[in-house]
């Protein structure tokens, strides 16, 4: 991970909590870029990987207060084809429960294939949280020649679709009212990438 990564993933690991809605927008976004939600004989398990303490830190925090479910943490140990430790964050019991929480299976207990309806139809602030819980779960940042490059790998086609059509560009710091995504700053349309691909 470069560090400027790391840097950016810490800060935002930090910023404030914000309103219910984008919190459960960040939240969704968080446990299914990092792939956590996995059906083991028919019963629903809340794993999430994640490279960075403080990102994991604040997953558990949010399960917590948004959903009432104690999860844990767990440092595994740098390898795998990993430089440094990963950190994984797990609800050991009621998976079901989280998942309905934060919309990732819908009433009859299927799960929802990429992110949750109310996340998608959200509005600019839930655009902003889905982002950014999609970078901390799976992001980076690479900067080469003055040229900047946001990267966020999706686990399915329907994680990516939402968020790359959603009315926010977060490489765009002026941010000027209208359409996100058709607006970026004076003199940095040359200069800016923004690439989500699936995984795998």
């Amino acid at each position: 991970m470069s560090v400027v990564t790391a840097t950016v993933k810490d800060e935002l690991s930090q910023l404030p909590a914000g309103r219910g809605c984008c919190r459960r927008a960040e939240l969704s976004a968080l446990l299914r870029f990092a792939g956590g939600l996995h059906l083991v004989a028919g019963r629903v398990v809340i794993e999430a990987e994640l490279d960075r303490g403080l990102a994991a830190r604040r997953l558990r925090r949010e399960i917590g207060e948004l959903c009432g479910q104690p999860a844990r943490v767990r440092t595994l140990p740098a390898g795998g084809g990993h430089g440094s430790p990963r950190y994984l964050v797990w609800v050991e019991r009621d998976g079901a429960m989280l998942a309905r929480c934060t919309g990732l299976i819908d009433r009859t207990g299927r799960p929802v294939r990429g992110l949750p309806p109310v996340v998608v139809s959200g509005g600019r602030c839930d655009a902003a949280a889905a982002w950014r819980g999609a970078f901390l779960a799976n992001g980076s940042l690479s900067e080469c020649r003055g040229s900047s490059a946001l990267q966020v790998a999706a686990p399915v086609q329907q994680c990516r679709d939402p968020v790359v059509v959603a009315d926010y560009d977060p490489l765009d710091t002026a941010y000027p009212p209208g359409r996100g995504n058709n607006t970026q700053p004076a003199g940095g349309a040359d200069k800016r990438q923004r690439r989500i691909q699936p995984r795998g």
